[in-house]
């Protein structure tokens, strides 16, 4: 399984959406290589729905699988008044935090609990990844 990650954001946000997700999807994907996941999809697709709440309204959050393209699909939203009001760390949190609540809704697409205990031990050590490439830029 390998992780694709995108983003449908406030344009004031934006950057550091981009800045995140190309921080955490690498160390997820590196973390997720080699790693047998016996389930038949190949892609774990989130997407961080970052808008004011005003917007929200026409962005609901969507979970859905795809068997003919083997995808996972995740629209998931990020509170974007604590995202625009947080440091990097905070907004590398709240990204970790959505995704942490894809594996967990996981369970509704009929994905066993080992591959959710799997995916979410590469989250923890992503993080954990993350947090010494802020600590040691």
């Amino acid at each position: 399984m390998k992780l694709w990650m995108s983003a449908e954001s406030e344009g004031d946000v934006g950057d550091d959406v981009f800045y995140v997700r190309k921080i955490i999807e690498p160390l997820i994907n590196k973390n997720l290589e080699g790693v047998d996941i016996n389930e038949e999809y190949e892609k774990w697709a989130f997407l961080a729905v970052t808008f004011s709440e005003g917007r929200l309204l026409h962005y609901p959050e969507i979970v859905r699988r795809s068997i003919k393209n083997k995808v996972l699909e995740f629209r998931l939203h990020i509170d974007h008044f604590k995202f625009k009001n947080t440091d990097r760390r905070g907004q590398l949190n709240l990204t970790f935090d959505a995704l942490e609540r894809s594996i967990l809704l996981m369970g509704k697409l009929k994905i066993s609990i080992k591959t959710q205990e799997i995916l979410r031990a590469i989250l923890k050590k992503s993080k954990d990844d993350c947090d010494s490439i802020l600590d040691n830029p």
